[in-house]
């Protein structure tokens, strides 16, 4: 058995039963205070202390999984115990192979086991990164409908820490992920001020639209002016960049769509245009070789029959 494809075979289990657990860890729901405390991990502290990670590597990563919106106390625990059992996994079935393969495949063997260990360290970082640009791009899309509802609430006569309770009620079902940040600073703002909590949103998921949006509540808030205008003028400004940004996406699929479209119709057009030519030169091509083929066995038949020259005695 080839000790390459062994490893590959293994690591591929690994990372597909690690994929499941990363999906039952990071999607199970946020707990409230009735419902009691989170219980415990027992297995994920230990499993991330072997594979540590720097302090500004972990606060990059937490500001990664909040973006990602994993706001679990045992999220960043979690996943660094997922990337340390991806890596130790990779360097055990590695080892493993070494010991019972030939001597002569121990360089594939090792580098096979270099290359998995490195994907095995850096996968969940992707993973977790395109999570968090998806949802970032999500919130995007929803603020203009999370500032004309909050907009609609202040002009009906509440006030802004209502405002935007009610604004996550509201939008709930269109943006899950809006109105869980509407929720999460709702409560922030329970617990310490508003301005808090409009600051905590914005250093938290670090948006340049959020943040802006984030500055504008919190001047609103700090200088107690109407920002029910503000508000809707900031929407249709953030509906016209979300509009321009869809059309220079347009533009760039249209461009990066120009060279499989020229190479299709190339092929096509030289086809059509070279193939009857090409066709008929190579029937001319097989009617030459026939007559040529013809001639030869002519004088190779005429060479090994030749004619009987006639005798002496019939002269006369």
């Amino acid at each position: 058995m080839n000790p390459s494809l062994v490893i590959i075979s293994l690591f591929l289990i690994a990372l597909a039963l690690v994929y499941g657990f990363m999906r039952v860890l990071f999607d199970r729901p946020l707990k409230t205070d009735s419902e009691g405390p989170e219980p415990p991990d027992v297995f994920a502290p230990d499993l991330a202390a072997m594979l540590p990670a720097l302090p500004e590597t972990r606060r990059e990563l937490q500001r990664l999984l909040w973006t990602a919106g994993r706001y679990r106390p045992s999220s960043l625990t979690e996943y660094l115990a997922v990337r340390a059992i991806l890596v130790i996994g990779a360097v055990i079935a590695t080892v493993l192979l070494v010991v019972t393969a030939p001597i002569e495949q121990l360089p594939i063997v090792l580098g096979f086991g270099a290359a998995l260990a490195f994907l095995g360290f850096s996968m969940p970082r992707v993973i977790l990164s395109s999570l968090a640009s998806a949802r970032a791009n999500r919130i995007k899309g929803a603020l203009p409908m999370a500032m004309d509802v909050i907009g609609l609430c202040l002009t009906a006569g509440q006030n802004l820490l209502a405002s935007l309770k009610r604004s996550a009620e509201e939008i709930r079902d269109t943006s899950p992920d809006m109105a869980l940040e509407l929720q999460i600073i709702h409560q922030q703002a329970r617990m310490h001020s508003l301005e808090t909590a409009l600051i905590q949103w914005a250093d938290r998921l670090d948006i340049p639209e959020v943040r802006s949006l984030a500055l504008l509540l919190v001047q609103s808030d700090r200088l107690g002016t109407d920002m029910v205008n503000t508000l809707l003028e900031v929407a249709e400004s953030q509906r016209v960049l979300q509009r321009q940004r869809a059309e220079t996406q347009a533009n760039r699929a249209n461009f990066w769509m120009l060279f499989p479209t020229l190479f299709c119709l190339w092929t096509s057009t030289a086809l059509i245009l070279i193939g009857p030519v090409y066709l008929e030169f190579w029937q001319y091509r097989r009617e030459q070789m026939k007559s040529l083929l013809g001639n030869a066995s002519g004088q190779v038949k005429r060479s090994n029959n030749p004619t009987t020259p006639p005798a002496s005695g019939d002269k006369n």
